[in-house]
Parts: C-alpha cells; sequence; structure tokens
C-alpha cells in the first residue's frame, strides 16, 4: 500500500491535504449537500425550502483559520508511565530502569506471618508497562504457629 501524497491547501484553511479529498470537497460544500433536499425535510421534520437552504450549494465560506485540538489532561498514572528520552547523536535513547531487585524484602507489598508479597508493575518498571506484565513474588514463611486452644 502506498502512502498518500500530501499537498499544501492554503484556500481551506489547513496545511495539507490529500488529492482525493480536494475533489470531494470541490463538489460537496458542506455536509448536507449529498442529501436530498426531500429526505432532509423528513429526517429534521422541516419544510424543503428549508432544506435547500441547509445544503447550500453555492456556499463558498471557509474556515481561515488553524484549529487547535483540546486535550485532556494526563492522570498521575499516565505521566509517570513517561518514559525519559534524551537525544543524542545517534538518535533518541531512552534511560529508564530495565532492572529492579525483586528478592529485597524491604521491597515487599504486603507482609503477613506467614511470609510476604512482591508485586512489580509498569509503575515501578515503566518497560512492563510496553509488554502489559506484571510480576509477583510471594516468599512463604516456614515458622510453625501453636496456639493453646
Amino acid at each position: 500500500m502506498e502512502p498518500k501524497k500530501l499537498l499544501p491547501r492554503d484556500q481551506f484553511g489547513g496545511q495539507f491535504e490529500c488529492p482525493r479529498q480536494r475533489t470531494q470537497q470541490e463538489r460537496n460544500h458542506n455536509v448536507f449537500s449529498g442529501f436530498d433536499e426531500r429526505i432532509l425535510a423528513e429526517a429534521f421534520n422541516i419544510d424543503t425550502r428549508l432544506a435547500r437552504r441547509m445544503k447550500n450549494n453555492n456556499d463558498d465560506r471557509s474556515i481561515n483559520r488553524n484549529f487547535q485540538a483540546v486535550i485532556p489532561p494526563q492522570s498521575r498514572e499516565e505521566e509517570e508511565r513517561k518514559v525519559e528520552c534524551r537525544g543524542s547523536q545517534r538518535g533518541r535513547f531512552c534511560t529508564t530502569r530495565l532492572k529492579h531487585n525483586i528478592k529485597d524484602p524491604k521491597r515487599a507489598n504486603v507482609f503477613k506471618q506467614v511470609g510476604r508479597l512482591t508485586t512489580v508493575n509498569s509503575l515501578i518498571l515503566p518497560v512492563l508497562g510496553y509488554v502489559q506484565f506484571s510480576v509477583e513474588r510471594g516468599v512463604q514463611n516456614l515458622s510453625l504457629y501453636i496456639y493453646n486452644l
């Protein structure tokens, strides 16, 4: 499959467009121009005269400024998943941790009388997010507890 060639388009207010899209926009001036007036009138429960005005094939208005996208703020979890990348002469190398000592008892998540459980996920080790894995390690204490009943 060959990539589409992009052409500059000043008359439509954007930076680039595909040639196929340009010919469609030259023929169809608005969303309603492809519909029959009677269908529009029935769909919107309006008079056919008003539907004809909605189609308005002679409308040459265009947008003279660029659109700006509103991007919702990222959650704290998404920000923590970001990996710091620094540019270098050969390209971009990501500096992120690739190792985590899961055997260290200080890093255990759950401490109980029977043992401990350590969980490593993409927040602790970002590379796990790319492969959609998490790691758990459990250690069971073999101590014998005798209760007097």
